[in-house]
């Protein structure tokens, strides 16, 4: 009797492990999505000479998202 509760509480380990792995995929590739959409966006914005403030700032957020993206992503 120990032994067979002691299989199911593994199974179960196990089947919670595959599934947390499954979630993580899932929200990794949402992250990625939502990247994407980010610095199509702000791409469009973002001009090669800003002049005023609120264009810097776009320009430097389009640098980091240009940056986080080559990095994590091997993406342009």
């Amino acid at each position: 009797m120990y032994f067979k509760h002691h299989y199911n509480k593994f199974d179960e380990s196990i089947a919670i492990h595959f599934a947390l792995n499954v979630i993580m995929g899932e929200i990794k590739m949402k992250l990625k999505k939502r990247l994407m959409k980010l610095y199509k966006d702000v791409s469009k914005k973002a001009l090669r000479e800003p002049r005023t403030m609120k264009e810097l700032a776009i320009r430097k957020k389009y640098d980091r998202l240009k940056t986080i993206m080559s990095k994590r992503y091997d993406l342009s």
